[in-house]
């Protein structure tokens, strides 16, 4: 029988009970990180294998590129009026790149693979603390890190994989304070991953969900220890006050591109069409996991008669779904991959991405 990934144990500070995480054997320490260099390995090879040498920017890569490349040369923080990403520790990460070898698109594009590594690396541990066996990690780290997704931002400069490794160390650092016995030390991690996870994530603002939203969630669970609480709302009040002192500061930049929550004027059609994308975007997702959805056949054969009537029954809305748009006239809004820029195939489909179709040229 596998260990679950999470146990019931009495916490002896205070006689409550609490989930905690399961831990890899000291003996596999050693083995757990030859998988999780192995699979450091198998992702860089697979990325140079993309050849990802060409002297042109790849998507957002030329403002990134181009801050900085500023950044190198005068020391200071410069926006070009295309980044929305705020950028943080990736700006002089590339200048220091920039420094050592001179400036190229090859050169900042392979700046990330150290990102990469770490990446991959962590969220390994990451599957064998959750309690994922050694096979499974290595599998669920390699479809993550090899999806068409996370590949083509590991070989560009980008704040995708950099704000995914904060995230990630958030995460690691949560686990490490709900398996730690002693109450200080478990104050000790949740502060490390906020004062963490708050600076770091001024590469790309959605990282600092690990500090607004994992932190306090690791609070909850530990919430009948000793300190924990008062600590997970000073360290939640602070971190929140140092967000918006960031995002002020962004805003404040010259040629920055702030973004707003709500970024137009909510009409009536707002709900529906927000509640479109929301369904795209599941699509979107069930195609992605699709390839590695095979894992989950043998486990099929134990559905019961009730369960296969449920996912009859979503298969049959769905397609009386697609026939009523086709009768609306409105399939092409629902053809995959259905959201542009969520996969990159997307772009294909643009007329001239690649160059005149041959019926333009009849």
């Amino acid at each position: 029988m596998s260990t679950p990934a999470f146990m019931d144990r009495k916490d002896r500070s205070t006689g409550s009970t609490t989930a905690r995480l399961a831990q890899v054997p000291s003996g596999e320490t050693s083995h757990s990180r030859r998988n999780a260099l192995f699979c450091i390995l198998t992702v860089t090879v697979c990325a140079l294998l993309t050849n990802p040498i060409a002297n042109m920017p790849f998507s957002d890569e030329f403002s990134y590129d181009k801050t900085a490349l500023e950044f190198a040369r005068t020391g200071h923080i410069l926006y070009n009026g295309w980044a929305t990403a705020m950028l943080g520790w990736l700006i002089p990460w590339g200048a220091l790149f920039i420094k050592i070898f001179g400036f190229s698109f090859t050169g900042m594009r392979l700046s990330m693979l150290p990102i990469d590594a770490a990446t991959v690396y962590l969220f390994h541990q990451i599957l064998r603390r959750f309690g994922i066996n050694p096979g499974n990690a290595i599998f669920g780290t390699l479809a993550f890190a090899l999806s068409p997704i996370f590949m083509p931002s590991a070989v560009s400069f980008m704040t995708d994989v950099p704000g995914m490794l904060v995230i990630f160390v958030c995460l690691y650092l949560c686990q490490q304070a709900i398996k730690t016995a002693s109450d200080r030390a478990a104050i000790g991690w949740l502060a490390s991953a906020a004062v963490f996870n708050t600076a770091a994530g001024t590469v790309r603002q959605i990282a600092w969900l690990g500090v607004l939203v994992m932190v306090p969630s690791t609070v909850w669970l530990l919430r009948q220890r000793r300190g924990i609480k008062t600590a997970g709302v000073v360290l939640w009040g602070l971190s929140f006050i140092a967000v918006l002192i960031f995002l002020h500061w962004f805003n404040s930049q010259p040629y920055s591109v702030p973004e707003h929550v709500i970024w137009a004027r909510i009409k009536w059609m707002t709900f529906p069409h927000l509640s479109a994308q929301l369904v795209k975007m599941v699509l979107c997702l069930l195609l992605i996991i699709l390839p590695i959805s095979v894992a989950w056949l043998p486990s099929a054969r134990e559905l019961g008669r009730s369960a296969w009537l449920r996912v009859g029954g979503v298969l049959a809305v769905f397609v009386a779904f697609e026939l009523l748009a086709n009768a609306l006239g409105r399939m092409d809004a629902w053809l995959m991959p259905w959201l542009m820029y969520l996969l990159p195939e997307q772009s294909a489909l643009r007329p001239g991405m690649y160059g005149t179709t041959p019926e333009a040229t009849l």
